[in-house]
């Protein structure tokens, strides 16, 4: 029956920490050579709804959206409720952690009891932690700074239409 459990919650562990970001985003060391906008969920405020894509620009009153296909989107400000934007990935992907140490802790013997749930507890939060890395939200950031993340930052040039903005090859 333990062994049910402990399985479970590995199995949990690794569905949590499994969520990932887009392909395009960048690495750390590459974030200011981006020639896209970072990646961002946009929670509406009337629905219970979220746009997700990559941030094209952050205008006056709006933000510019393209989704994974190909669609341009531009929301009002005021129709945001909350806001997260990634904009690089994290070097290492931690949650195959969880699992090696665990199985390295059922050799302590009697141990055992006391490693696996620290290893657990350790790896775990070591995981979550970098899943966070790389991303701010509207508590941390304004539009201001959102703007910074954006394909464009400085708004969308003149002569641009947004039908002819190209979606990133690899955001699906």
């Amino acid at each position: 029956m333990k062994i049910n459990k402990l399985f479970t919650l590995l199995a949990l562990t690794a569905l949590i920490v499994s969520c990932g970001t887009p392909r395009y985003v960048p690495t750390p060391k590459n974030v200011g050579n981006e020639l896209y906008g970072s990646f961002i969920v946009l929670k509406i405020l009337d629905r219970e709804s979220s746009i997700q894509g990559e941030l094209i620009a952050v205008n006056e009153d709006d933000l510019v959206i393209l989704n994974a296909r190909g669609m341009i989107t531009t929301l009002p400000k005021s129709s945001v409720g909350e806001f997260e934007v990634k904009y690089a990935n994290s070097q290492g992907k931690y949650g195959w952690h969880i699992l090696i140490y665990t199985l390295l802790s059922l050799g302590h013997g009697l141990k055992l009891v006391i490693s696996v749930p620290v290893n657990l507890i350790t790896t775990t939060s070591i995981s979550l932690s970098a899943a966070k890395d790389y991303k701010y939200n509207n508590e941390t950031i304004g539009y201001e700074k959102l703007r910074m993340f954006a394909r464009f930052p400085q708004g969308i040039p003149e002569g641009i239409q947004l039908k002819d903005i190209a979606r990133v090859p690899f955001l699906e």
